[in-house]
């Protein structure tokens, strides 16, 4: 379902599904997707990887490019080193939001 959400983004923001980013937050988008070309073709899994600061196997960063969403709500993302949590391993939502 995330990769046909990933491969449909466009559609779904027109369709109401999520609610999309601000012409800046776009730019943004773009920009990192033109630098990753440009620094060797990496993946947005393999920046993940690299870039994002690790504490024990999890980070919790801020969104490059952030969703459109109401006054005072962020838009941060919970990242799980894929060395310590494999893809497809099932997220229990209280355990989540504690290592938030």
């Amino acid at each position: 379902d995330l990769k046909a959400h990933a491969a449909n983004q466009s559609a779904r923001y027109a369709a109401g599904e999520y609610p999309g980013r601000s012409p800046n937050g776009n730019a943004m988008y773009d920009r990192y997707k033109r630098w990753c070309i440009e620094h060797g073709r990496i993946s947005n899994a393999d920046y993940v990887v690299r870039y994002v600061r690790w504490h024990g196997g999890s980070a919790l960063e801020p969104s490059l490019a952030p969703y459109l969403l109401d006054d005072g709500i962020e838009h941060w993302i919970l990242w799980h080193h894929p060395n310590k949590t494999p893809g497809d391993t099932e997220l229990d939502p209280a355990s989540e939001a504690a290592v938030a």
